[in-house]
């Protein structure tokens, strides 16, 4: 499947990203291909470092990234895209020496080991993310994983994914369909003759309920504590989404300053807006030395009623004025290419196939007011 989107800012620049998903489940499935997919990525991108310096070169950027199986991404100038992505695609399948893989499993190890030694705050949002999304799995179980993968495991994962699969191409910029029609055939001639065309697959979100709650504590081997609070809001769609949206700065504003300026708990404290697929959310986070867990999370639910209070007496002018400001922000034009095509690929990743969520947000903006605001924060902070 291809998406063709020209640039409706930058067309005059013979740029584009051209996007590419190899979609299979299986990392998010098992623990065992989510590990091998990350060392895959690892070996590829070590096996074509001298084709992407030569890309940068050109003007152009080679990235490979895993997730539910692969995405390889080639941007830049479009007039040699073609050959990169040709030379990108062949790169995909390749012998897998012993030496090299044994150096990618140590890299991968040493990496999680080395967010054991993070900031609280970081480890917390790690495992927040894991908690709220399918394939989340934990670093020690996917530490001993890693030790006990061969090089043959991994060659036959990649001929696995390679001859089970669904592709879907998102091309942006200054292609024509002579430059698509040659990029299909590359990637269709890169691919085992006997592949299965499988269905597409996503990570699923948890899905929120009103009255259920998940909890996740963990002992970290560093100092400080760490806490991630986050309310979803029960019912999905822009109208929430609108309302978090423009209060979000606001009640941002008003934690640090209670929290971190007025009683200085701690250097790392703030709030953030959480969206898990078409539910919107909002949360408080910390990284403090001087409380315990128990009474950070007391500080935080006492807050919430305190931010109420404020919200109360907030006016409809003053509303008015941030909702205003949000508007500005979303409305801002991107500065290039890449800013211009990330609202494309957020809706891609969520199989939102008419590309306009930005749209749908800014008009929800536009027609939230200030009680829309109050009810949204006493669904979701105060539930």
């Amino acid at each position: 499947q291809v998406w063709q989107y020209p640039s409706q800012l930058y067309s005059d620049q013979p740029r584009g990203v051209f996007y590419i998903q190899i979609n299979n489940d299986a990392p998010i499935k098992s623990i065992k291909a989510d590990v091998l997919t990350a060392l895959w990525r690892d070996l590829y991108n070590m096996n074509v470092s001298a084709l992407d310096t030569e890309a940068n070169i050109a003007g152009m950027n080679l990235n490979l990234n895993d997730g539910t199986g692969l995405s390889l991404t080639v941007s830049g100038f479009t007039d040699k895209q073609p050959q990169l992505l040709e030379r990108a695609i062949d790169n995909l399948s390749f012998n897998v020496e012993e030496q090299a893989f044994k150096q990618a499993v140590d890299r991968y190890i040493r990496e999680l080991q080395n967010k054991g030694q993070q900031f609280p705050i970081y480890q917390s949002f790690d495992a927040y993310g894991q908690l709220i999304r399918e394939g989340g799995f934990n670093q020690t179980d996917l530490i001993e994983t890693a030790k006990g993968l061969t090089s043959a495991d991994l060659s036959d994962f990649m001929n696995t994914l390679l001859g089970n699969n669904a592709i879907r191409v998102f091309a942006f910029g200054n292609y024509d369909r002579g430059d698509l029609e040659e990029s299909v055939k590359n990637i269709q001639a890169s691919l085992p003759e006997d592949r299965k065309v499988t269905d597409f697959k996503m990570a699923q979100f948890w899905k929120p309920e009103t009255g259920k709650s998940i909890v996740l504590r963990r002992d970290l081997d560093v100092a400080d504590v760490a806490v991630v609070d986050a309310h979803i809001h029960p019912q999905p769609g822009f109208a929430a989404l609108a309302a978090g949206t423009v209060l979000q700065s606001h009640f941002r504003t008003v934690a640090f300053d209670t929290l971190r300026t007025e009683e200085q708990l701690a250097y790392a404290v703030g709030s953030f807006a959480p969206s898990l697929d078409n539910y919107a959310g909002f949360g408080l986070y910390i990284q403090t030395p001087v409380k315990s867990v128990a009474d950070m999370q007391e500080r935080f639910d006492s807050f919430k009623e305190e931010y109420w209070e404020d919200l109360q007496e907030m006016t409809p002018e003053e509303f008015n004025q941030i909702k205003q400001s949000t508007l500005i922000t979303l409305n801002e034009k991107p500065k290039n290419l890449m800013e211009e095509v990330s609202p494309f690929l957020a809706d891609l990743s969520l199989q939102r196939f008419e590309f306009d969520s930005k749209e749908q947000l800014i008009d929800a903006v536009e027609n939230v007011n200030l009680e829309d605001a109050k009810t949204f924060y006493q669904q979701t902070m105060l539930n």
